[in-house]
């Protein structure tokens, strides 16, 4: 049987896990894992963030990346 598939939406990059909300969404993630298939859509408030090379983990079958740095979001308030 197939694995259904969820789209995962993220105010943030969970990648590289290094903890606080990264590491919450990634393992939240990781057990959605075993019994969907999961795909990613992040927002990356850094360069770095945008061209981190993420190893395949068998967390996420395909991850989107869009670039909305910090200073535009305070610009708009």
């Amino acid at each position: 049987m197939e694995k259904s598939k969820i789209l995962i939406l993220t105010p943030r990059f969970p990648y590289p896990v290094v903890g606080g909300d990264r590491l919450r969404i990634y393992r939240i993630c990781k057990e959605l894992s075993k019994y969907y298939t999961l795909d990613l859509l992040s927002l990356c408030d850094s360069i770095e963030d945008l061209n981190f090379i993420v190893k395949n983990d068998h967390v996420f079958d395909k991850i989107f990346r869009i670039y909305h740095p910090k200073i535009k979001v305070i610009l708009m308030y």
